[in-house]
């Protein structure tokens, strides 16, 4: 047998087993990437890889271990507003809304409270997290006035939508009562 290269024995049937800086990973997990890395095994034996690994894939694993042991902090902290809906969604949900109970007003008054109703329960459901005594803070913590300032926003436009609506039902409705009546 040979010298040893990069702590192997050239031409030995089975490799010695590297120091690995203490770790103790097999050959292949010692040249995976991260992303292929079982949970238990950390973020440092992802730097302890052998020389004989560094490729150009591995160089790539590296730097995405970097890189998740940078930022996963950041993502991790996210408490509330991980759990909560979106901006756009907001609005989209509450213009939705806010249509759907301009047709139904404009319909019927019938469908126009169905409409109101469903609307309410939607609002309602929303605004009581807003204004709950321990999510309320964590919410205005981590996204700011703004957040609570476009919530309480796209209810308003929700509820001018469908005053819209029954406006537009009442007016006419008085249209019709004074065509009927002769002059």
């Amino acid at each position: 047998m040979s010298e040893p290269k990069n702590g192997r024995l050239v031409g030995a049937p089975y490799p010695a087993a590297p120091s690995n800086n203490g770790l103790q990973l097999t050959e292949a997990a010692r040249c995976a990437p991260l992303a292929f890395r079982s949970w238990g095994q950390s973020v440092r034996a992802a730097f302890a890889a052998e020389p004989e690994c560094s490729t150009d894939r591995n160089w790539r694993g590296r730097l995405q271990g970097l890189v998740l042991a940078l930022f996963l902090p950041s993502i991790a902290s996210a408490e509330v507003m991980d759990k909560e809906r979106g901006l756009p969604w907001l609005w989209a949900s509450a213009i939705v809304m806010g249509c759907i109970g301009f047709v139904a007003w404009r319909r019927g008054p019938w469908l126009g409270l169905i409409a109101l109703g469903l609307s309410f329960l939607f609002v309602f459901s929303f605004a009581i997290e807003l204004d709950d005594q321990w999510v309320g803070p964590d919410i205005l913590q981590e996204a700011g006035q703004g957040y609570f300032v476009q919530a309480y926003a796209s209810f308003a436009l929700c509820a001018v939508l469908h005053s819209f609506g029954l406006l537009s039902y009442l007016h006419r409705k008085r249209a019709n009562n004074q065509q009927v009546r002769p002059a």
